[in-house]
């Protein structure tokens, strides 16, 4: 008999996470999903119901190991609240409209025996900073980020189709397992978003039975969002800048295209970085007011400068540095 070993049990977690991660399958979607009528490209909806899961960009494992997280999570949240009392139902029914061939599934709704009201709730879980940083619907909205303008667009869908003037975006924070809810209430825009999407399916369900294929038009031809996508090599979308482009060849080339790897495989932390290095920048201006430059804190140095802008300005302007240093 074999002796059970760390690499065995880390070889078959690892095999579990990816299987629950999701990704590309051998099928095809049947029907528009919510989650990707979401999506900025109006030809990404038609490739998600065109192009079988062997033809598409495989999510790397890291993506994968975080939707199954995610997924884990909304199961954590589900048992929590039952745990404190509520009633949690509807976990994870369908909800559709054959009439644009939507079908999805809805997180839970939640209820209890001393209210009579029954709410729709879709749970994300996020990191501690776009946790602080989403506190109403407007946030998601305004926030650079694209998946968060997702999760509004979800939510509009959502409503529209279970046909409700109320929804809750229940957030918790996957640092300190605290939550906050964000309460959707039907207005124009809510709408106006869902009857966006619900074009964007109709559109799609007319191109299928036609035969045809999206437009140069219909896809969002963006470096950032495309480079990334599973239905890139199929698209192909035309990301030339001009007739001045340069095509390098093998020799030119070099590392570049390795590097260029690397880069899209570090895209999803460098919001995070962002988010942290901001706070904590922010916290050592704030101890900095008091007239203090430099911070000892554990095996890291904190260092605030003030420094004059030169150049042509009309004002001069101060600049406010801080640089961390582990000596």
């Amino acid at each position: 008999m074999h002796s059970l070993t760390p690499d065995v049990v880390l070889a078959a977690y690892s095999k579990y996470k990816l299987e629950q991660g999701g990704g590309s399958t051998g099928s095809v979607a049947s029907s528009n999903w919510p989650t990707v009528l979401s999506h900025s490209c109006r030809a990404y909806a038609y490739y998600a119901r065109t192009v079988p899961g062997n033809e598409r960009r495989e999510w790397s494992p890291e993506l994968k190991m975080i939707f199954s997280e995610g997924n884990d999570q909304a199961r954590i949240v589900r048992r929590d609240l039952e745990e404190a009392g509520f009633e949690v139902s509807d976990r994870e029914s369908q909800m559709s409209w054959p009439k644009y061939q939507i079908y999805g599934r809805k997180d839970f709704t939640i209820s209890t025996e001393h209210y009579g009201e029954k709410i729709h709730v879709e749970a994300k879980s996020c990191s501690r900073f776009t946790y602080q940083a989403i506190n109403k619907v407007e946030d998601l909205l305004n926030d650079r980020k694209e998946w968060l303008k997702k999760w509004y667009r979800q939510v509009c869908i959502y409503m529209v189709l279970q046909g409700v003037e109320k929804y809750w975006m229940l957030l918790k924070s996957k640092d300190s397992g605290q939550i906050k809810i964000i309460e959707f209430l039907m207005n124009d825009h809510i709408l106006n978003t869902a009857n966006e999407m619900l074009n964007k399916a109709e559109w799609v369900n007319g191109l299928i039975q036609i035969g045809k294929e999206p437009l140069t038009i219909d896809k969002i031809s963006d470096a950032d969002f495309c480079s990334e996508c599973e239905f890139f090599d199929t698209c192909k979308p035309d990301l030339a800048f001009g007739q001045q482009a340069v095509i390098l060849n093998n020799e030119q080339i070099g590392e570049l295209e390795i590097q260029l790897d690397r880069r899209a495989y570090l895209r999803p932390f460098r919001d995070e970085y962002e988010d942290l290095d901001e706070e904590l920048k922010q916290q050592v201006k704030m101890w900095a007011s008091e007239g203090q430059s430099k911070f000892v804190i554990g095996s890291w140095v904190a260092t605030y400068k003030e420094s004059q802008r030169v150049g042509y300005v009309v004002k001069p302007t101060t600049i406010k540095k801080v640089d961390f240093v582990k000596p």
